[in-house]
């Protein structure tokens, strides 16, 4: 929460505290994909950005878009999803190459994920596996913090690529709690928990200064 409470202050010195006449705001838009590695699970996603820009400040905001992870593996049903949004703050440092500059990244990630599944457990009285399925729902909070490069490929036109590291907050809840398959001693258990923890990410994206 101490980080979320940093961006909410770098967004109020982002709109205020100039003059009027200080206050030249240029726009833009970017279509970045992300990959991210969570515990022992990744996943790949596609942001649709905005951003406005403020000399060295840059504020985006952006949907989030589920491509595929390795927890929809067993999903014989999986499509892309829309499930959050991204809010980020850039600190950008232009270098003396007209080409290259870099750049400091704070980024902030609220979502909601929804996935169904097939797994399967050994009935040791047949002597055979059986399937089963399930639905699970995540409600996910992550912070990252990020430093990368922009490629300017014209006055306009830029690549931007960064490594991020953070921590994240995860509620995971299942269908049901927990199952014991009749005539067998096996025990399917889907109770809900709560899990945190460091995890990194990887970004690039394609982006216009209208």
């Amino acid at each position: 929460m101490k980080k979320t409470g940093i961006l909410l202050i770098a967004i109020l010195l982002f709109f205020g505290g100039f003059s009027q006449d200080e206050k030249k705001f240029t726009f833009g838009a970017d279509i970045m994909p992300t990959y991210s590695i969570i515990s022992r699970s990744t996943r790949t996603e596609l942001q649709l950005g905005f951003s406005v820009y403020r000399k060295a400040h840059q504020l985006r905001i952006a949907p989030v878009i589920h491509i595929e992870s390795s927890e929809s593996s067993n999903n014989p049903e999986f499509d892309e999803k829309l499930t959050g949004v991204s809010v980020s703050y850039y600190y950008n440092l232009p270098t003396k190459s007209k080409v290259f500059d870099l750049y400091f990244r704070f980024e902030s990630t609220m979502q909601f994920y929804e996935n169904e599944w097939i797994g399967n457990f050994y009935d040791a009285n047949e002597n055979v596996y059986k399937e089963y399925e399930n639905e699970s729902h995540e409600y996910f909070f992550g912070n990252t913090v990020a430093y990368g490069l922009t490629v300017n490929l014209t006055r306009k036109l830029y690549f931007k690529t960064d490594i991020a590291a953070g921590f994240y907050l995860s509620n995971i809840t299942g269908a049901f709690e927990s199952e014991v398959r009749p005539n067998t001693n096996t025990r399917i258990d889907f109770r809900g928990y709560d899990k945190q923890g460091f995890f990194g990410k990887i970004t690039g994206s394609v982006g216009y200064k209208f």
